[in-house]
């Protein structure tokens, strides 16, 4: 019996949709080092990073029944990279705000 490394992505969705924890992890685990690594290269910030990476999985794993992605990696890109960018236009507000503030 293959072990849930060797699954594809699809198959992989497929279960979490199932709510197969096994396929979350397998998908963090398979996952997780790329989007730190694409993350961090926009918001430069070790602890942001682990933040925003983490909000990508725990919100896959929220909407896993009405997901309707069908490229694991597209998907996971695109919710971390928009995350990034609400990260770094928070931080230019705060900056915004403090220089208004001085």
């Amino acid at each position: 019996m293959p072990t849930f490394s060797s699954y594809s992505d699809s198959r992989l969705l497929d279960l979490i949709r199932k709510n197969d924890q096994q396929a979350l992890q397998t998908i963090f685990d398979r996952y997780w080092a790329q989007l730190f690594d694409l993350v961090f290269a926009q918001v430069r910030s070790v602890d942001s990073s682990r933040v925003i990476v983490q909000d990508v999985f725990i919100t896959l794993w929220l909407k896993r029944r009405n997901l309707s992605a069908s490229n694991l990696w597209d998907y996971l890109y695109a919710d971390a990279n928009c995350r990034s960018m609400e990260c770094l236009a928070e931080r230019v507000k705060d900056l915004t705000e403090e220089k208004v503030m001085s």
